[in-house]
């Protein structure tokens, strides 16, 4: 079974759905070993089951895990953003590890639990040459949850990964700022 298979069982059993989530709880739960990736429409189906499933919106980061830049189209993404806040703010934490397109790297750094999508923003910043100053400006005045330690540790990784530059100038003077206030 691979993970479309399991998604759409889930969605079509209650008594599976049912016996994922007690695996869930008791913390014997695991999608590790599922192959595949979810296809665009098997996720738009699973995440309108789970704004009526509480026990589907409990799986759903687990799920998650095997979206890809494929399958979060742009009505995917909404839909994600929309869902009850604790349950977007997890999927938001599993997101930030998967290789989303630019922009909703973007718009997930204006949520909290965002780290990750923050992190991997400012590593792009400071990679590529196609981005300045103001865009890593940008990102730091629109991020709401990274602390100061943790800018600085972005900071301290990109100097060491791609070498002094003014966009790190940059994040450096924000941080002094922020730490003067």
């Amino acid at each position: 079974m691979d993970i479309n298979d399991y998604s759409l069982a889930l969605i079509k059993s209650r008594k599976f759905l049912k016996s994922e989530c007690r695996k869930y709880a008791d913390n014997s739960y695991s999608l590790e070993d599922m192959p595949g990736a979810l296809a665009p429409d098997v996720l738009h189906q699973i995440l309108k089951a789970a704004r009526k499933s509480r026990r589907l919106r409990t799986l759903l980061p687990e799920l998650l895990w095997y979206a890809d830049a494929n399958s979060m189209t742009d009505v995917n993404f909404e839909l994600i953003l929309a869902l009850p806040k604790l349950c977007r703010n997890n999927c938001i934490g599993t997101l930030g590890h998967q290789s989303l397109a630019f922009y909703q790297m973007q718009i997930l750094n204006t949520y909290p639990q965002s780290y990750e999508a923050f992190s991997w923003l400012f590593d792009r910043i400071c990679g590529f040459d196609c981005f300045t100053e103001k865009d890593m400006l940008q990102l730091l005045e629109r991020n709401c949850d990274t602390t100061i330690e943790g800018v600085e540790y972005c900071i301290n990784y990109a100097a060491e990964k791609y070498g002094e530059s003014e966009k790190l100038k940059t994040a450096i003077e924000w941080v002094a700022e922020r730490k003067n206030k």
